[in-house]
Formats: structure tokens, C-alpha cells, sequence
């Protein structure tokens, strides 16, 4: 996690000194963006809980409200699924998060913005599978570097909490940091 945080902030302090904006900046993050990337997710329950990766891909469309503020509507999917033991997994669906992304310009050509939605998710192992959903909330930086391609690092919680797994019930808890490139268009 510490690596994954140092290289973050060396790519977007070395794309601050290099990037030049191509767009006036009333212009960046509005309309549709898609951005894929890596995360890592800390994942537990009650009884358990593990480190694991995964790919996850966005598909955001950010609406253009009085400057310097920005509103964006997020559909998350994680491409892989995350561990909370060695026998129980905490798996994703094809759309894992919807969240509303309130956002402010900090400057021209970066964008820090606040997650609120819900989430989905499928508790596996050998004994049971149930599905579940909660919230979601986090927190986001969207920096262009050049032209349309942007760079975002995020930090999200997922909660369910009382999830019934065969006669007990459970609360669930991930804490995920992403790395992603994307593009606007």
C-alpha cells in the first residue's frame, strides 16, 4: 500500500511540472470519462480478513455545474474478486458500486472529489453464498496530464452490515485505494 501511495504521488507531482491543459478549464471532467487501473483492498469480517489486488474499471459522467464545482455519477466494476481468508472470498459482481461524486477544481486541470453510493457484493465459501449490498463513501483526486488522459487516485470504504450467512450474521468492511488512467471524452 505504501508503494502504491509513492508512486501516486510522484506521478501526479512529476505530471503537475509537465502538463500543460489543452481546454479551457470549465471544460475538464465534463461529460463522459472511463478510466481502468489497479486496486488493492483490505477486506474483513468479524472472523476474518486479508489483503488482496484486483483490475477495476469506471465509467463516469461528470455534469457541469457553476465553476469551480462538479457533480459525477460513477458505475465501479471490480474485475476481480477480493480474499477474506483462505477459504472465503468476498465477490464481485459485473457492477460492484454506483456513487454521486460531489467534486471541486483545485486548480485548472485537477479535480477532488467526495464518493458517496452503495455497493454490491457476494460473500463465497464452502458452507454458504449470499449476496449483499451497503454503502460505499470515499474520497478521489482526477489530475489531466495531457490532452484527455488523466490520472485518478481514489480511496473507498464499503460497509454491509448484518448480513445473514447461514444462522449468524456478519458485517463486512473493505477499505480500497486505486490507481487508474483514463480519458475524457
Amino acid at each position: 500500500m505504501k508503494s502504491l501511495v509513492t508512486l501516486t504521488s510522484l506521478c501526479l507531482l512529476a505530471s503537475s511540472a509537465l502538463a500543460q491543459p489543452s481546454r479551457s478549464e470549465d471544460r475538464y471532467f465534463e461529460g463522459v470519462n472511463l478510466s481502468l487501473g489497479a486496486a488493492t483492498a483490505q477486506s474483513k469480517t468479524q472472523g476474518a480478513s486479508a489483503n488482496s489486488g484486483f483490475a477495476q474499471a469506471k465509467v463516469n459522467y461528470t455534469f457541469a455545474l457553476s465553476h469551480p464545482v462538479k457533480l459525477g455519477l460513477t458505475a465501479t466494476a471490480d474485475l476481480g474478486n477480493a480474499r477474506l481468508s483462505a477459504t472465503e472470498t468476498w465477490a464481485a459482481g459485473n457492477l460492484s458500486e454506483v456513487s454521486l461524486e460531489p467534486g471541486i477544481l483545485l486548480i485548472s486541470n485537477g479535480l477532488l472529489y467526495a464518493k458517496i453510493g452503495t455497493h454490491r457484493g457476494q460473500y463465497e465459501t464452502a458452507g454458504a453464498t449470499r449476496s449483499f449490498s451497503g454503502s460505499a463513501t470515499g474520497l478521489g483526486y482526477k489530475h489531466f496530464v495531457h490532452g484527455s488522459t488523466f490520472l485518478q487516485i481514489e480511496f473507498t470504504q464499503r460497509r454491509a452490515n448484518n448480513v445473514l450467512i447461514t444462522t449468524n450474521t456478519q458485517n463486512f468492511t473493505q477499505n480500497t485505494g486505486a490507481l487508474l488512467l483514463g480519458t475524457n471524452f
